[in-house]
């Protein structure tokens, strides 16, 4: 999913010409490389933007806005919950967070708002 070519070469190899709908999604791992042709249904990029005007265009005007707003009104209230906000301010926060980003060692619940 997020660009693990190692991990996307085994899947592919595992379930061979079964494998049937292999979406690219992201690409954190930095250090990836192209596999040679593998088994199964080629891997496909999934774009946000491409999503969102294809959404559009099937829900006409102001349909993603509504579904969006409707999502986002289940949604926000949960965040408390959920997510510890990070603040940090001037550059020595900015490279940190990138850093520990880079490195792994941001808690999937952790958020951060940085300024410079």
């Amino acid at each position: 999913m997020a660009g693990n070519s190692g991990l996307r070469e085994a899947l592919h190899r595992h379930f061979g010409d079964q494998m049937k709908y292999p979406r690219r999604v992201g690409l954190t791992h930095r250090s990836t490389t192209e596999a040679p042709k593998l088994p199964g249904a080629k891997p496909t990029w999934f774009f946000a933007p491409d999503q969102i005007r294809k959404r559009a265009k099937e829900w006409g005007p102001g349909g993603v806005d509504r579904r969006f707003g409707a999502a986002w009104a289940g949604f926000a209230p949960k965040l408390e919950q959920r997510l510890n906000v990070i603040e940090g301010r001037g550059p020595a926060a900015v490279q940190q967070a990138y850093r520990d980003s880079l490195d792994g060692r941001v808690p999937p619940e952790q958020g951060h708002i940085l300024s410079l």
